[in-house]
């Protein structure tokens, strides 16, 4: 029944359809979970709690709530969410001290007025509803710190919203949101924004004003532009516009100095402009399906960048400031017109590497204990080959793809590496000194799971060691 002597009663996953009797003798409870269980209603003689201060009566099938449950006047949690209730009673607001109210995924289609007279709540989840409109009343809640209205039938936001002095975390998707209240802007304190899944056919002004945000998501809308003052959102993080209709990005866009994620994959973007280089702290960051031809040289300055993926677009050549990307794990260009070599060259007239080359100097990365008795037979297809390749960081690239591999450790590799490497003396092109260059005699991607072969390219290392490398680029 649980530890009355805690005056918290745990009686979750029992598979009950009411609350037991023998719980009513105990005046003094102050916390009663009933999680997972198969109640209907609530037992109007949970009054008799009047010390109570939590209560959950999460995934149950409730379908409304006695006016005696009102008389809790010191229960600050409420957990209400997975059940079956269409209405909160009206004078829910007689609830004054509560702080945290989740009634996610039930069937409401309106709220009471007199839920902005709970002016202590902290966090308000009304998620997966059929909500159509919010009252007004709700723009009282001056404490709320976190509001969760997704998955409803919401079309529009109250005109006072940006009264939410003290929100911090917003998430509105899954609506048919269109535009935001004027005042949204004010809403200083605001850290993460979450708009995706609505109708938003132009990026919100209100938003720019917004400096504390450190998290934007707004994919699936049908946003056309970013607009040139979006670098007022300075502390910025995470911005994710995938899905949607945006053709260019403004060279503004560069200024968001603390930006990590980045994501526009599915949109109609061009050309990415030169500034993207001074996205500095970028980690992560995807291009895919887009209409991409050509990539900024300046995109090799982004020496923090983990994951690029650049899949579907109409790329044929990489920039040799590529090989300056040292800290890329993830790298995805399949599905683009690549070339095998390229007639473009860098600012300086040194010839760009050619795709081979690149592949090349990208795959010889971790160091091999035995290099040049490495051999993986192609008919086996396993972690035990894999092993051999101990420190190998980089991947497989092919004519016409590139494509990353995960650790051995996290046994999800993708694909097999067939390869022979020989040894022989060569000169290095930047400093012309002696080295010992690798030649990838074979490199064939295997998917494992249709065990279907791929093209085989050879491909070669252009110089011996980093400090070459950038005199050679530069």
């Amino acid at each position: 029944m649980g530890n009355t002597d805690s005056r918290a009663i745990n009686l979750s996953d029992q598979q009950l359809v009411s609350i037991p009797d023998d719980i009513f003798k105990y005046s003094s409870i102050t916390s009663i979970h009933l999680r997972n269980n198969q109640l209907t209603k609530i037992d109007p003689r949970i009054s008799h709690f009047k010390k109570l201060i939590e209560v959950s009566f999460r995934e149950n099938l409730i379908q409304s709530i006695p006016k005696e449950f009102l008389l809790l006047k010191n229960l600050t949690k409420l957990s209400l969410s997975f059940n079956r209730l269409t209405e909160l009673p009206q004078d829910f607001g007689l609830l004054k001290n509560l702080k945290l109210l989740t009634v996610a995924s039930n069937q409401l289609h309106s709220l009471p007025e007199s839920i902005g007279e709970l002016v202590r709540l902290k966090a308000l989840d009304l998620q997966r509803n059929i909500l159509t409109v919010l009252p007004d009343s709700i723009c009282n809640l001056t404490n709320l710190t976190f509001l969760d209205v997704s998955w409803n039938e919401l079309t529009i936001l109250p005109q006072e919203f940006g009264n939410l002095k003290n929100l911090s975390s917003l998430s509105a998707t899954n609506n048919h949101l269109t535009s935001l209240p004027s005042s949204f802007s004010n809403l200083k304190s605001l850290n993460e924004l979450n708009l995706s899944v609505n109708t938003f056919n132009v990026f919100p002004p209100q938003i720019v004003d917004l400096k504390m945000l450190k998290s934007l998501i707004m994919h699936t809308n049908r946003i056309t532009k970013i607009p040139i003052d979006v670098h007022r959102l300075c502390n910025l993080v995470r911005l994710n516009l995938a899905i949607n209709l945006i053709e260019s990005l403004p060279f503004e866009i560069g200024m968001l100095s603390k930006l990590e994620y980045l994501n526009l994959n599915d949109n109609r973007i061009v050309e990415l402009p030169s500034t993207i280089g001074k996205l500095h702290s970028l980690k992560k960051c995807g291009f895919v399906q887009n209409y991409i031809t050509e990539l900024p040289i300046e995109l090799g300055d982004l020496r923090q960048l983990v994951k690029l993926d650049l899949r579907r677009n109409r790329i044929s050549w990489f920039p040799a400031t590529f090989e300056m990307l040292r800290e890329v794990e993830n790298f995805n260009a399949t599905e683009n017109p690549l070339l095998s070599s390229t007639g473009k060259y860098y600012p300086n007239d040194s010839n760009t590497p050619t795709l081979k080359e690149l592949c090349s100097r990208m795959f010889i990365i971790g160091k091999f204990a035995e290099p040049m008795k490495i051999m993986i037979n192609e008919n086996k297809k396993g972690e035990q080959d894999m092993n051999q390749l101990n420190n190998l960081e980089m991947i497989e690239f092919n004519e016409g793809s590139l494509d990353s591999m995960m650790s051995a450790e996290d046994r999800l590799l993708p694909f097999l590496l067939y390869c022979h490497l020989n040894k022989y003396e060569s000169v290095c092109e930047s400093c012309s000194g002696p080295y010992l260059d690798f030649y990838v005699d074979l490199i064939e991607q295997i998917d494992m799971k249709s065990d279907q072969f791929h093209n085989k390219i050879p491909t070669r290392q252009r110089v011996c060691k980093d400090s070459c490398l950038n005199r050679h680029l530069h």
